[in-house]
């Protein structure tokens, strides 16, 4: 045999091109198909996914503000992004479930995302998103463009900066 045919991939195979589409919903060589879904259905992938969404959960997430005059950095308590980092990102969820559920969904799907809710500008909650209810697509001038589609089927547009994605 050739050099090249002995010699052992340079590359992880998990991160291959081949491995995504499995791992997205197509047929394995089992022939079952694997997504973000029924990988919750395995105890340890859900097990594993909680570790790492919870230690990714419990990171401080602070808004800190810098001194011109001294360059120090302090936390910004009177920021109005500290209250939804701190005590409530939106009506049902602390901040700690928010980014746990952000976590999870980015471990199984490679992106969490979730909807930066605004009036007037200010951001007063932050939404995490299902996971298959989010399309993203990159336009010609670079930027995303959401997609999000309601338990009814209705779509909706939504623009890059109403997005916070975790990968």
């Amino acid at each position: 045999k050739p050099v090249a045919d002995r010699v052992a991939p340079r590359f992880n195979t998990a991160f291959s091109e081949s491995f995504w589409p499995e791992l997205m919903g197509q047929r394995t060589a089992s022939g079952e198909a694997v997504n973000h879904k029924n990988a919750f259905e395995v105890s340890t992938a859900l097990r594993c996914g909680f570790v790492i969404a919870e230690d990714v959960s419990t990171v401080p997430c602070k808004v800190m503000k810098k001194d011109v005059a001294t360059g120090r950095r302090t936390e910004a308590v009177d920021h109005p992004l500290n209250d939804v980092l701190t005590i409530e990102a939106n009506g049902w969820m602390d901040p700690l479930q928010m980014l746990e559920t952000t976590a999870l969904h980015a471990v199984f799907t490679g992106a969490g995302r979730a909807f930066i809710n605004r009036v007037r500008g200010r951001i007063v909650e932050i939404i995490p998103l299902e996971p298959g209810r989010v399309t993203a697509e990159q336009l010609p001038d670079y930027s995303i463009k959401y997609t999000a589609t309601a338990a009814g089927g209705e779509t909706r547009d939504i623009p890059q900066s109403a997005i916070w994605e975790v990968r």
